[in-house]
């Protein structure tokens, strides 16, 4: 595979934080000047930074890797990247990483990347912000190319038959940053991955499902130092994600473009909420086992027990608790019996919607009525059956 590299190096010099204490100022006023300097002196700091183009063949095109050095623990950084004349802007960071190196974003129409970089010590106390751009206009296209020959060139100390995917296998909650959340990664589960040791997965969102291949691939850093990472391919052969071998969580694979996606290990016993999703059923529906939020009102099956007329016929929902219940119906078709379900599935808008579910006694999906928040719920549709309307009968007190 054919790379090239495109380096925008930000060399940063030291300047003087205080300058020489004024004439006839006393002792105290000198030695609280140093205690001070000292203080300041003492936070982390970033003594290079530079965004990396990295150009491949396959997958997105261009990768932008920013690589941090100094004396820092971690940093965060705020990226501003310009892709079709548009602007975004997003964060990222190294605290959950062992290296001070990541990829940012990739694509192929990107034309200007920019970072405000903060460095952080152990004790989360942050330095002085860096900021650098890239441009790929200063550097000619010869520089490029003598970069990948020596990256390319170097040895490494892993060898890429030496790692299995055995670190990957299994099943795993694909989950997407919550963007309000700025400190503590906060997830919100957006499918379900399953690897095999074959190296094929599949992924399943609940609207569609998606079969690919997993291979092992190496991100090229600076002096030739190389390091493995998970590539999923889709079935088209197209990069999909991407996540590094070697983590701090062995059950947690945080994933490119700035660490807003993850892999989260589906343990069924997991802390955190990881047990309270499953494998979505044929319908692409996911079992919902939330606990209710103490002292706030939750969405729950027996919400909607009771009867309820639809043309001339009745539902009646009873048994119920706040995950289940049971239903007996009749429509021109004949009697039905069966369970209900609180279900939920992944929209696009980075939230779960929930639904109430009856499948009869053989397991097939028989009505699904969309959870609409509302209390007391009065009205019900049923999507299998073009939103027929189902009104609740009201009994006399």
């Amino acid at each position: 595979m054919k790379k090239s590299f495109i380096i925008l190096t930000a060399a940063l010099t030291s300047i003087s934080l205080f300058s020489c204490g004024a004439v006839n100022s006393s002792d105290s006023e000198k030695k609280a000047a140093t205690t001070e300097s000292s203080s300041v002196l003492s936070l982390p700091t970033i003594d290079k930074a530079e965004i990396v183009a990295e150009y491949t063949d396959e997958g997105d095109g261009y990768e932008y890797r920013l690589d941090v050095e100094g004396d820092l623990k971690y940093w965060a950084a705020d990226i501003t990247i310009t892709e079709c004349g548009e602007q975004s802007t997003f964060q990222s960071t190294t605290r959950d990483y062992d290296r001070n190196s990541r990829i940012i974003t990739a694509g192929s129409d990107i034309t200007a990347v920019s970072a405000v970089i903060t460095p952080y010590d152990a004790d989360n106390n942050a330095g002085k912000p860096v900021t650098i751009n890239w441009d790929p206009n200063r550097v000619e296209k010869a520089s490029s190319e003598k970069g990948t020959e020596k990256a390319t060139s170097a040895t490494t100390s892993v060898a890429i038959e030496d790692i299995t995917l055995d670190g990957i296998a299994g099943n795993w909650i694909y989950e997407l940053r919550d963007a309000s959340s700025t400190e503590e990664y906060v997830g919100i589960p957006k499918g379900y991955v399953t690897v095999s040791s074959d190296g094929t997965y599949t992924y399943n969102n609940g609207a569609f499902t998606e079969n690919g291949t997993v291979k092992v691939d190496y991100d090229e850093f600076m002096e030739g130092n190389k390091v493995p990472f998970y590539a999923f391919y889709n079935e088209n052969n197209e990069f999909w994600i991407g996540c590094y071998v070697n983590q701090n969580e062995k059950d947690i694979f945080y994933i490119g473009n700035g660490g807003e996606s993850r892999l989260v290990r589906d343990t069924g016993n997991a802390v955190g909420g990881t047990d309270n999703y499953s494998v979505p059923n044929e319908y692409g529906f996911y079992e919902y086992k939330e606990p209710p939020r103490e002292g706030a009102g939750c969405i729950m099956v027996k919400d909607i027990e009771g009867k309820w007329i639809h043309g001339q016929f009745i539902l009646e929902i009873k048994s119920c608790d706040m995950y289940s219940g049971e239903f007996e119906d009749s429509n021109e078709g004949g009697n039905y019996t069966g369970k209900v379900k609180l279900e939920f599935t992944l929209e696009e808008n980075n939230m779960t919607q929930l639904w109430y579910n009856l499948y009869t006694n053989d397991g097939k999906l028989f009505k699904s009525f969309k959870a609409t928040g509302d209390i007391p719920v009065n009205s019900i549709k049923d999507e299998q059956s073009n939103g027929i309307e189902h009104t609740r009968v009201k009994t006399e007190n």
